[in-house]
C-alpha cells in the first residue's frame, strides 16, 4: 500500500469513527451530515506554531478531531489555540499518548 493510500485509509477510518461517535450529526451546528460530506475538523488548529508547541502527534491525534460540515461549521469547531480549553485538550491527548505507549512496552 502506498503512502497516499495509507493516508486516505486513515482519513476514511477517522471519518467513520467521528460519524459513529457523533451519530451522524455535525459537531458545530448539530444538523445531520452524510459521511461523504463530513470533514474532520481540527479542534486545536494545525499551524506551524501549534505543531511546534504541542507536536504533530498531538495535533493529528483522533481526539483532536470533530466531524463537521465544510466551511463555516469546520472553522467554528476550532478552539482558540491560546485558550485554556485548547491547553486542556492537548494535555488530555498527551495523557492518552503516554498511556498507549505504556501499554505497548508492557509484557
Amino acid at each position: 500500500m502506498s503512502k497516499s493510500e495509507l493516508v486516505t485509509e486513515k482519513i476514511r477510518a477517522l471519518k467513520f469513527r467521528l460519524f459513529s461517535m457523533q451519530s451522524g450529526r455535525c459537531f458545530s451546528c448539530g444538523e445531520p451530515v452524510s459521511i461523504t460530506a463530513m470533514e474532520a475538523a481540527h479542534r486545536i488548529p494545525d499551524r506551524k506554531w501549534t505543531v511546534k508547541l504541542w507536536g504533530q502527534e498531538v495535533i493529528n491525534h483522533p481526539l483532536n478531531f470533530r466531524g463537521t460540515h465544510a466551511g463555516r461549521c469546520n472553522s467554528r469547531a476550532q478552539l482558540n489555540p491560546d485558550s485554556l480549553e485548547a491547553e486542556k485538550l492537548a494535555y488530555e491527548i498527551q495523557k492518552a499518548l503516554k498511556k498507549s505507549k505504556d501499554r505497548r512496552f508492557r509484557k
